[in-house]
C-alpha cells in the first residue's frame, strides 16, 4: 500500500476526518527512499540514460507521494538537486512529519525546493464537508507554512525554497 512505503508511520484516521485510513500501515519511508536510490535510480541509468550526476535531477511527489519526496529530502538530500513537494498529507502520521522537519536542523537540504499547498486541500474533493472541511482546508495550509518556515529556520537561503499555498486549489491532479 501506498500508505506503508511512503509513511514513517500509519496515517491514522486524523480525527475521525479519514475514517478511510483508519486501519492503513506505515513506516517504511526510509526502506522506500533507500531502494528508490539503489535500484530504481541505476535500472533508469541503465535503460533511459537518465544522468548519474544529482545536479541533473529532480524529484517530484503529491499527496502521499508529497511526504515520501519530502524524505528523501531530508534523508538522501544530495541525491536530488531539486525535490517538489506538492499537497503533502501533513493530516497523516499526528504531526510527525513537522517535528522531523524540525529536528533535521543543522544537516543540508537538497539545493532547490518547491512546496505547494491548496487552499481547498479537503473541501475541494469533499464538496458536502461544510465547516470541518473548511477546519481541515485552513490546518492543512498552516502546516504548510509551517513546514516552509521550518526549513528556512534552519538556515535555508529563501531563494532556495518556493512555497505557496494556492487559492481556491484542490487535492487533485488537476491542481498540481
Amino acid at each position: 500500500a501506498r500508505s506503508f512505503d511512503y509513511l514513517p508511520e500509519p496515517p491514522g484516521d486524523w480525527g475521525g476526518m479519514r475514517g478511510d485510513m483508519a486501519a492503513a500501515s506505515g513506516g517504511n519511508v526510509a526502506a522506500y527512499c533507500a531502494r528508490v536510490l539503489a535500484e530504481l535510480l541505476p535500472w533508469a541509468e541503465r535503460c533511459f540514460g537518465l544522468s548519474r550526476a544529482p545536479n541533473d535531477r529532480a524529484l517530484g511527489g503529491s499527496s502521499f507521494g508529497g511526504i515520501a519526496t519530502l524524505y528523501m529530502a531530508m534523508l538522501h538530500p544530495e541525491a536530488f538537486r531539486c525535490v517538489m513537494i506538492e499537497s503533502p498529507s501533513f493530516w497523516a502520521c499526528h504531526g510527525r512529519m513537522l517535528r522531523d522537519v524540525r529536528e533535521c536542523a543543522g544537516k543540508r537540504w537538497p539545493e532547490r525546493l518547491c512546496l505547494a499547498m491548496g487552499g481547498c486541500e479537503y473541501s475541494g474533493t469533499r464538496p458536502n464537508s461544510g465547516d470541518a472541511g473548511a477546519k481541515c482546508d485552513r490546518f492543512l495550509a498552516e502546516a504548510c507554512k509551517e513546514c516552509a518556515h521550518a526549513i528556512l529556520a534552519q538556515g535555508v537561503d529563501p531563494a532556495r525554497l518556493d512555497w505557496h499555498v494556492e487559492p481556491g486549489a484542490a487535492h487533485n491532479e488537476r491542481d498540481w
